[in-house]
């Protein structure tokens, strides 16, 4: 695994992440700060051409709610058979109602979609299934970029023990991507449904 990618200079770490997605390598990096995970989602965007899909517990203002990575998802839509697929928890109904609503990372996918007449063509979709804040403890939180990239992040108690950081991004290992794919899936069998959404 990268120790580099701890970089400070967040210049010098979004460089680390070209090259790395640009050249398709197969290796571990670390992603410590928000920072840093702006930057991963920002480069998932840029270079995907199919599908990104996000597995999480909610959308953190923090990394998401960023002009460049809202850009780069404007980016990401503009293209032929993009799609961004995203799996989400809420405790009920009326949450993911107004988790929906409001988040300016989804209005900024829909403002795009509506003003390039590409809406419901199913290029924005999300799923939010019913949990409290333990939901899926022992499953991390997952993206997938054109089923090869991946970050992984788990629980901060499980980090310290595992000592890697808060995610770990690959950007060429279709493989366990695969995995992680299925693992989500098997998961989120028995759990229930609360809303879907397709933009």
């Amino acid at each position: 695994m990268k120790k580099n990618a701890f970089l400070s200079d967040q210049d010098a770490y979004r460089t680390l992440l070209d090259i790395y997605s640009s050249e398709q390598i197969n290796q571990k990096i670390c992603n410590d700060f928000f920072e840093h995970s702006s930057s991963v989602y920002e480069r998932f965007f840029l270079d995907c051409n199919m599908e990104v899909f996000i597995f999480a517990r909610g959308i953190k203002e923090e990394i998401f709610n960023i002009r460049r990575v809202k850009d780069a998802l404007e980016h990401f839509l503009s293209k032929t058979n993009s799609k961004v697929t995203m799996i989400l928890r809420a405790k009920d109904l009326e949450e993911a109602e107004e988790l929906e609503e409001h988040d300016a990372f989804v209005h900024c996918a829909y403002k795009y979609l509506v003003k390039h007449n590409l809406e419901k063509k199913g290029k924005f979709n999300i799923t939010f299934y019913q949990g409290d804040k333990d939901w899926l403890e022992d499953v991390p939180s997952i993206t997938i970029g054109d089923d090869r990239m991946y970050r992984k992040r788990y629980s901060k108690e499980r980090n310290v023990i595992k000592n890697t950081g808060k995610a770990i991004v690959n950007f060429s290992d279709p493989e366990y991507a695969k995995e992680l794919r299925e693992k989500i899936s098997s998961a989120t069998k028995s759990l229930e449904v609360l809303k879907t959404t397709s933009l």
